[in-house]
Protein backbone atom coordinates (compact mmCIF):
# COMPACT_ATOMS: atom_id res chain seq x y z
CA UNK A 1 0.00 0.00 0.00
CA UNK A 2 1.19 3.32 -0.73
CA UNK A 3 1.00 6.13 1.87
CA UNK A 4 0.88 9.51 1.06
CA UNK A 5 2.81 12.70 3.00
CA UNK A 6 -0.09 15.53 4.62
CA UNK A 7 0.62 18.76 5.58
CA UNK A 8 -1.76 21.20 7.25
CA UNK A 9 -0.16 24.71 6.81
CA UNK A 10 -1.68 27.27 9.74
CA UNK A 11 0.93 29.71 9.35
CA UNK A 12 3.81 30.29 6.60
CA UNK A 13 6.77 28.48 9.03
CA UNK A 14 4.53 25.37 8.30
CA UNK A 15 5.97 25.53 5.20
CA UNK A 16 9.32 24.22 6.19
CA UNK A 17 7.94 20.53 6.96
CA UNK A 18 7.02 20.19 3.19
CA UNK A 19 10.97 21.93 2.07
CA UNK A 20 12.90 19.78 5.18
CA UNK A 21 11.51 16.53 3.95
CA UNK A 22 13.59 14.21 1.79
CA UNK A 23 13.37 13.52 -1.82
CA UNK A 24 14.06 9.38 -3.24
CA UNK A 25 14.58 9.52 -6.88
CA UNK A 26 15.92 5.84 -7.88
CA UNK A 27 15.58 5.96 -11.68
CA UNK A 28 13.62 2.79 -11.68
CA UNK A 29 10.15 1.91 -12.78
CA UNK A 30 9.86 -0.75 -10.77
CA UNK A 31 10.43 1.20 -7.23
CA UNK A 32 7.78 4.07 -8.15
CA UNK A 33 5.49 2.94 -5.37
CA UNK A 34 8.19 3.78 -3.33
CA UNK A 35 8.96 7.21 -4.45
CA UNK A 36 5.53 8.03 -4.81
CA UNK A 37 5.12 6.93 -0.84
CA UNK A 38 8.20 9.01 -0.48
CA UNK A 39 6.93 11.81 -2.75
CA UNK A 40 3.88 12.74 -2.78
CA UNK A 41 2.70 15.19 -0.83
CA UNK A 42 -1.61 16.59 -0.43
CA UNK A 43 -1.23 19.98 1.23
CA UNK A 44 -4.07 21.61 3.15
CA UNK A 45 -4.51 25.17 4.51
CA UNK A 46 -5.78 26.15 7.64
CA UNK A 47 -9.27 28.52 6.44
CA UNK A 48 -8.32 32.08 8.17
CA UNK A 49 -4.56 31.28 6.47
CA UNK A 50 -5.57 30.27 3.13
CA UNK A 51 -7.91 33.80 2.96
CA UNK A 52 -4.54 35.72 3.57
CA UNK A 53 -2.97 33.53 0.59
CA UNK A 54 -2.54 35.34 -3.05
CA UNK A 55 -1.57 33.19 -6.30
CA UNK A 56 2.17 35.00 -6.03
CA UNK A 57 2.44 32.88 -2.27
CA UNK A 58 1.64 30.25 -3.94
CA UNK A 59 4.20 30.30 -6.90
CA UNK A 60 6.68 31.35 -4.61
CA UNK A 61 5.97 28.05 -2.28
CA UNK A 62 5.89 26.01 -5.62
CA UNK A 63 9.38 27.82 -7.03
CA UNK A 64 11.27 26.88 -3.25
CA UNK A 65 9.64 23.46 -3.36
CA UNK A 66 11.14 22.86 -6.39
CA UNK A 67 14.70 24.60 -5.69
CA UNK A 68 15.32 22.85 -2.54
CA UNK A 69 14.32 19.14 -4.46
CA UNK A 70 16.74 20.15 -7.15
CA UNK A 71 19.47 21.15 -4.47
CA UNK A 72 18.65 17.86 -2.59
CA UNK A 73 19.27 15.99 -6.19
CA UNK A 74 22.58 17.70 -6.34
CA UNK A 75 24.20 16.77 -2.85
CA UNK A 76 23.34 13.24 -3.58
CA UNK A 77 24.96 13.64 -6.92
CA UNK A 78 22.10 12.39 -8.94
CA UNK A 79 21.08 13.55 -12.26
CA UNK A 80 18.71 11.21 -12.90
CA UNK A 81 15.59 13.52 -15.34
CA UNK A 82 12.68 14.02 -12.60
CA UNK A 83 9.03 14.32 -13.48
CA UNK A 84 7.24 16.78 -11.25
CA UNK A 85 3.80 17.19 -11.38
CA UNK A 86 0.56 19.37 -9.27
CA UNK A 87 -2.68 18.98 -9.29
CA UNK A 88 -5.61 20.23 -7.31
CA UNK A 89 -8.02 17.70 -5.43
CA UNK A 90 -10.79 19.67 -5.58
CA UNK A 91 -13.30 16.46 -3.19
CA UNK A 92 -10.59 17.51 -0.65
CA UNK A 93 -9.33 21.17 -0.59
CA UNK A 94 -5.57 19.72 -1.16
CA UNK A 95 -2.80 21.13 -3.38
CA UNK A 96 -0.79 17.72 -3.94
CA UNK A 97 2.63 17.38 -5.60
CA UNK A 98 4.93 14.49 -6.75
CA UNK A 99 8.20 14.09 -7.61
CA UNK A 100 9.09 10.71 -9.99
CA UNK A 101 11.58 9.60 -12.12
CA UNK A 102 11.96 9.53 -15.31
CA UNK A 103 10.91 12.21 -18.41
CA UNK A 104 7.34 11.39 -20.31
CA UNK A 105 6.34 8.89 -17.73
CA UNK A 106 2.73 8.05 -17.41
CA UNK A 107 1.12 9.59 -14.47
CA UNK A 108 -0.11 7.01 -11.72
CA UNK A 109 -3.98 8.27 -12.15
CA UNK A 110 -7.02 6.40 -12.93
CA UNK A 111 -8.37 8.77 -14.88
CA UNK A 112 -7.75 11.03 -17.89
CA UNK A 113 -5.57 13.94 -17.68
CA UNK A 114 -5.47 17.73 -19.08
CA UNK A 115 -1.52 17.86 -18.96
CA UNK A 116 -0.96 21.89 -18.50
CA UNK A 117 2.08 24.01 -19.36
CA UNK A 118 1.94 26.27 -16.84
CA UNK A 119 0.75 25.74 -12.85
CA UNK A 120 -1.25 28.93 -12.71
CA UNK A 121 -4.31 27.23 -13.74
CA UNK A 122 -4.23 24.55 -10.71
CA UNK A 123 -3.18 27.55 -8.04
CA UNK A 124 -5.89 29.62 -9.38
CA UNK A 125 -8.73 26.50 -9.07
CA UNK A 126 -7.21 25.09 -5.96
CA UNK A 127 -7.16 29.05 -3.98
CA UNK A 128 -10.42 30.10 -5.54
CA UNK A 129 -11.97 26.79 -3.98
CA UNK A 130 -10.23 26.66 -0.96
CA UNK A 131 -10.85 30.60 -0.16
CA UNK A 132 -14.58 30.32 -0.99
CA UNK A 133 -14.79 27.00 1.58
CA UNK A 134 -12.96 28.93 3.95
CA UNK A 135 -15.36 32.48 3.35
CA UNK A 136 -18.80 30.22 3.11
CA UNK A 137 -18.27 26.73 5.05
CA UNK A 138 -17.09 23.57 3.43
CA UNK A 139 -19.73 21.22 2.12
CA UNK A 140 -23.25 21.82 3.77
CA UNK A 141 -25.40 18.58 4.13
CA UNK A 142 -28.56 20.64 3.20
CA UNK A 143 -26.80 21.42 -0.15
CA UNK A 144 -26.61 17.27 -0.98
CA UNK A 145 -29.35 15.92 -3.18
CA UNK A 146 -29.94 12.43 -2.82
CA UNK A 147 -31.25 10.17 -5.16
CA UNK A 148 -33.18 6.86 -5.26
CA UNK A 149 -33.46 3.80 -7.82
CA UNK A 150 -35.52 4.98 -10.73
CA UNK A 151 -35.04 8.75 -10.12
CA UNK A 152 -34.92 10.38 -13.90
CA UNK A 153 -31.34 10.64 -14.50
CA UNK A 154 -29.79 8.32 -12.10
CA UNK A 155 -28.96 5.41 -14.86
CA UNK A 156 -27.37 8.35 -17.01
CA UNK A 157 -24.22 7.66 -17.97
CA UNK A 158 -21.42 9.72 -15.71
CA UNK A 159 -19.17 11.65 -17.41
CA UNK A 160 -15.49 10.51 -17.33
CA UNK A 161 -13.20 13.09 -14.74
CA UNK A 162 -10.58 14.87 -16.53
CA UNK A 163 -7.74 16.18 -14.14
CA UNK A 164 -5.92 19.18 -14.77
CA UNK A 165 -2.40 18.44 -13.97
CA UNK A 166 0.98 20.71 -14.38
CA UNK A 167 3.71 18.64 -15.13
CA UNK A 168 7.40 19.29 -16.17
CA UNK A 169 10.87 17.82 -16.14
CA UNK A 170 13.76 18.62 -13.98
CA UNK A 171 17.13 18.36 -14.35
CA UNK A 172 19.31 18.40 -11.40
Amino acid sequence: MVSINYANIKKYDDLEEVFDANILITGSLARQKEEISENTWKVAFDDKFIQKLTIKDLEQFIERLVQTRIRQLERQMNHTPVTFYVWFDDMSLHLCFDFLSGKGIKLPFGCKLNLLSSIEPVLKSFLTEAQRAAIHGHVNIDDLIFFSPGDPGLDDEEPEWIQDVYVTTLQA
